[in-house]
């Protein structure tokens, strides 16, 4: 009698354990499809400065039993490759970006304000929303121009996914919102006048 505890013991403390999600860090890799943009820079000096306004680089959680502890977050610094993208594309699209020490015609500052991981059980399905949202402030001479972009994307599993998944989904919900930036008619106006 005492062996069949023991075993139904160790088979219940197993399947708890495989429910249990690990902690994953994801790097940041957003990508720009410029098929897509429509929008013209007129060959002046750009100054681009990124700003990472979040309180934490916790996205969110994988959910499981215990989701304190299969917490997703962003590895590093997350500033370097959103400006390297949006250098790239801003330089394809016709404007002239600019080092930090360099003249500049107007200023752009974008700033990242939240980038959210969320996992909701569905009967056998799980549905993992992902989102993000940036500001940009851009200057010239003494005028202003703001802006506010938001992005969001749910995605449909069986499984939790795995970091190189994850990663991916995040990703996606960043380069929409930038995207999106990149396609505002109104700042690109602004840039040009």
């Amino acid at each position: 009698m005492l062996s069949i505890r023991l075993v139904s013991l160790l088979l219940t403390v197993s399947l708890l354990t495989g429910c249990a999600l690990s902690p994953q860090t994801v790097s940041i890799n957003p990508r720009i499809d410029l098929a897509e943009i429509n929008q013209q820079g007129s060959q002046q000096n750009l100054s681009l400065q990124i700003a990472d306004d979040r309180g934490t680089q916790i996205v969110g959680t994988r959910g499981g039993v215990y989701p304190e502890t299969s917490e997703i977050s962003t590895g590093g610094d997350i500033k370097t490759p959103i400006r390297n993208v949006l250098t790239k594309a801003l330089r394809d699209m016709g404007y002239n970006v600019v080092g930090e020490n360099e003249q500049s015609t107007a200023d752009l500052k974008v700033i990242v304000d939240n980038l959210t991981y969320k996992t909701k059980s569905e009967n056998v399905m799980k549905a993992i929303e992902t989102a993000a949202s940036i500001r940009v402030v851009a200057s010239k001479g003494n005028r202003e121009y703001t802006g506010r972009y938001r992005g969001k994307r749910t995605t449909e599993v069986l499984k939790a996914p795995d970091e190189d998944r994850n990663a991916e989904m995040i990703n996606a919900a960043i380069s929409q919102v930038l995207q999106r930036l990149l396609n505002d008619h109104e700042l690109h106006k602004f840039l040009r006048s």
